[in-house]
């Protein structure tokens, strides 16, 4: 079988290339035609090559003008803050305060006055509630286990 297709291949590329024949062209217009054809794909190229060329472009130029806006943003911005800084150490505030800082201690514990329920602060309730529910799974885990055992 594959002697057969093998013969079979052989022949037709043979014959294939055996014969060949050429058409001549003797119509001016042909000819004419196929030059406007190729014009106009030439043409065709070209212009698309120049939208890519113009798009590229104009990506440039509006990367190129973001970046410069954010350059002059954050050049605005360190400025007006520079600005600030100095106000607020000569006392002069934009908004007429003197500008003192008065440092006060925000911080809570119980030795100043932290709210506190039944004598325990937060953080001793959170262990407690924490110990009750250790001591429930582990009463949980060990029900079950008596639970299996005995089946």
């Amino acid at each position: 079988m594959y002697k057969k297709l093998l013969l079979g291949a052989l022949i037709l590329i043979v014959a294939v290339f055996s014969f060949s024949s050429c058409f001549a062209n003797t119509d001016n217009n042909m000819t004419d035609s196929m030059g406007n054809t190729m014009s106009g794909a030439r043409n065709m190229v070209e212009n698309t090559m120049d939208g890519a060329r113009n798009a590229v472009e104009n990506a440039g130029n509006t990367i190129g003008n973001a970046t410069s806006n954010v350059v002059n943003g954050i050049k605005d911005g360190t400025q007006n803050l520079s600005g600030d800084m100095q106000n607020m150490m000569s006392g002069n505030m934009a908004d007429g305060s003197t500008g003192n800082y008065d440092a006060t201690r925000t911080a809570t514990s119980a030795e100043n006055g932290t709210a506190t329920f039944m004598g325990m602060n937060a953080t001793m309730w959170t262990w407690l509630i924490i110990g009750i529910a250790a001591i429930a799974i582990i009463a949980l885990v060990w029900y079950y286990a008596m639970q299996v055992r005995k089946d």
